[in-house]
């Protein structure tokens, strides 16, 4: 407790109120735990504690309390109670193609390409809007959306249909006569864009490994800083705005996103420079997790991590807790369902297409067709989600992702949700619900978090 009531110090809660959090603390339980192992482990209160933490370490809008604030009783409780609930987040791949190579991202070097059918996908949106638990549309993953041919119509029908958007972008294309930069700001929730260095040969050596581009050209990292200020300044007129009090904030939130590796881990803090420079609202900073070593190789890494978030506050969002850098004992794994949101890729075992419960694993891959589902190309991708053979998929996922399982997975299972449905399993409900009160009086909302909500 010693740790929790010191940062608790750091926070804007009164002593009164800070006594308050230790108080429902000690209302949990701490009696020790054994997993499906056989190992011991913490009790509820120590392993909560070491997670509240991290979250107040962490310092942001994070996962965990935006899930608690916006799906307690849609996903959380049913979650717990292995019950079937829609997602509020469908993530689409619109192609298979990427016209960067990244060396760390299998979709780059894959050049053969599948398109999701536009007229299919417009009936997807109407029938996904006709279920109010879908809010929020991704469009990310297994290829580069801006080289999809229709991405602004896309775009402005999803926002027809009400939903919210995220689009994950590595930027290279953005202003060309087919992508003016106005139908971003005109219908995109949260704008991210994938950068790997902010100088022009480390940016080449990561996201051209297989071809050259020179300085301010087309997908070079001159440009697209070019194209990320331009859409500040339209965003800036925009009347799309959100309010939490007194403050306000107007879409779409852009953020850039740079993958941390061995490559460019000495150019975070000029990239935070960088990112400040031009208007955004946060950079995100993550580590390559390619195995539990991975880390390893990153120590310059990580300390210009917390130099960059020192020189910039709370502009910079450190990402790497989200992937076991506290939270990698293996013994600690015994989770009893992964929550994650659907992920619809065009290029299937028989291309139609797939549907497969987690982010990571898209159906395109070989190694992935034990995950896969359906035809969402050709078939009704709300009838895929509402099926057994679905429902299998997860219990599949449950199953072999696990610790124990025969396809461990280092990913998902030590990420902060899972982590935390973990620790609630074993709660009570009267201990459920103080955990409850305990995040939302942590994590009060913000004009970011009811920017961010969906995207947990």
């Amino acid at each position: 407790m010693t740790i929790i009531t010191s940062q608790l110090k750091n926070t804007f809660l009164s002593p009164c109120e800070q006594k308050k959090i230790i108080g429902l603390l000690d209302k949990l339980s701490d009696e020790k735990l054994v997993n499906v192992k056989g190992v011991q482990l913490n009790g509820l209160r120590t392993r909560f504690t070491t997670l509240l933490s991290q979250l107040l370490e962490i310092g942001n809008p994070n996962s965990v309390s935006l899930w608690v604030r916006y799906f307690w009783e849609s996903e959380i409780t049913k979650a717990l109670n292995n019950e079937f609930y829609y997602p509020s987040t469908i993530e689409l791949d619109l192609t298979t193609y990427c016209n960067n190579s990244c060396f760390f991202c299998k979709e780059g070097l894959n050049k053969i390409r599948y398109d999701y059918p536009f007229q299919k996908l417009k009936k997807d949106l109407k029938e996904f809007s006709k279920i109010p638990e879908i809010k929020f549309i991704i469009y990310s993953g297994g290829g580069e959306p801006i080289c999809y041919p229709k991405l602004a119509e896309v775009l402005a029908v999803t926002h027809q249909y009400g939903f919210d958007i995220y689009l994950s972008t590595n930027g290279g294309l953005l202003g060309q006569t087919n992508l003016p930069l106005q139908v971003f700001v005109d219908n995109v929730s949260i704008l991210k864009f994938s950068l790997g260095a902010p100088t022009h040969q480390t940016y080449n050596a990561i996201h051209h490994s297989q071809e050259s581009v020179m300085p301010g050209e087309l997908n070079s990292v001159d440009y697209i800083f070019e194209q990320i200020t331009k859409i500040i300044r339209l965003r800036n007129k925009n009347k799309r705005i959100i309010k939490v009090g007194r403050k306000s904030k107007r879409f779409p939130l852009v953020v850039i996103a740079m993958t941390v590796s061995i490559v460019n881990q000495k150019e975070i803090v000029e990239m935070a420079k960088r990112a400040t420079a031009s208007g955004v609202d946060e950079l995100w900073l993550r580590p390559v997790i390619t195995s539990n070593k991975s880390l390893v190789n990153i120590k310059e890494g990580l300390r210009q991590m917390k130099k960059a978030q020192r020189l910039f506050g709370n502009k910079i969002i450190i990402k790497t807790f989200n992937h076991r850098l506290n939270f990698g004992s293996e013994k600690e794994d015994y989770f009893s369902r992964c929550v994650c949101h659907p992920v619809v890729n065009p290029d299937g075992i028989i291309h139609q297409g797939s549907v497969t419960p987690c982010v990571f694993r898209r159906g395109n891959r070989a190694d992935n067709y034990w995950l896969a589902t359906g035809s969402p190309c050709q078939d009704s991708i709300v009838n895929i989600i509402e099926s057994q053979d679905y429902a299998r998929k997860i219990e599949d996922q449950n199953v072999n992702l696990h610790s124990i399982g025969s396809k461990k997975c280092p990913r998902c299972r030590k990420t902060l949700n899972n982590i935390f449905l973990d620790i609630l399993s074993e709660a009570s409900l009267d201990e459920q619900n103080t955990i409850r009160e305990i995040i939302l009086k942590l994590f009060p909302k913000t004009v970011e978090s009811e920017m961010l909500k969906y995207l947990y």
